[in-house]
């Protein structure tokens, strides 16, 4: 086998140029875009763990703060109303074969259920100095839960266009739509 000098000379060059690149130092940005660290059993790379960190703490300076207007009045009454909003109709229908030979019977059996649709709300009736608002809470689901509030109690609230918030007992915010404000007679 005829191995030509420019073929060793190549490969002892590609040796060289391969030694002095792994003993050159790593350049930061390499080094930064390896994954490292793990956020939520994650591995992410520094510099995405930084600029996750620079744009979540930029977002959060955005954000407006609670700029409502809180006020505090009087609860004068809450109650529950259920809305029926319309029904829904379901429908099964099974169908079965039987081989009789030359002839196949067919039968099938039809199954309908009709449901009221039910919208529930709470009704918050709340008096400040000036004004009585009345307000419905819609409780989307059925495990949903009003505000926590008592009858002849005081109670902080907020008004923005036609929505009224309610502060309850708990520390919680809940949102009202308004359906009636009326003025309180002047003493």
């Amino acid at each position: 086998m005829y191995i030509s000098e420019g073929l060793i000379e190549n490969a002892v060059r590609y040796l060289v140029a391969r030694q002095a690149w792994l003993e050159m130092p790593v350049p930061l940005w390499y080094e930064l875009s390896l994954p490292r660290r793990s956020f939520l059993g994650v591995a992410m790379k520094p510099i995405f763990f930084l600029y996750a960190c620079a744009l979540l703490l930029a977002a959060t300076s955005l954000l407006p703060a609670d700029s409502k207007n809180w006020q505090s009045g009087i609860l004068l009454e809450t109650e529950k109303q259920e809305i029926r909003q319309g029904s829904t109709k379901t429908s099964r229908t099974e169908g079965t074969a039987k081989d009789k030979g030359n002839k196949t019977e067919y039968s099938q059996t039809t199954t309908s259920n009709t449901s009221d649709d039910i919208d529930t709300f709470q009704v918050y009736t709340i008096q400040n100095h000036t004004k009585t608002y009345v307000a419905r809470e819609r409780l989307l689901f059925p495990w949903s839960k009003p505000a926590n509030v008592s009858v002849g109690e005081k109670v902080k609230f907020a008004v923005e266009k036609n929505t009224l918030f309610i502060i309850d007992d708990d520390g919680k915010q809940h949102k009202a739509g308004i359906s009636k404000v009326t003025m309180n007679p002047a003493h």
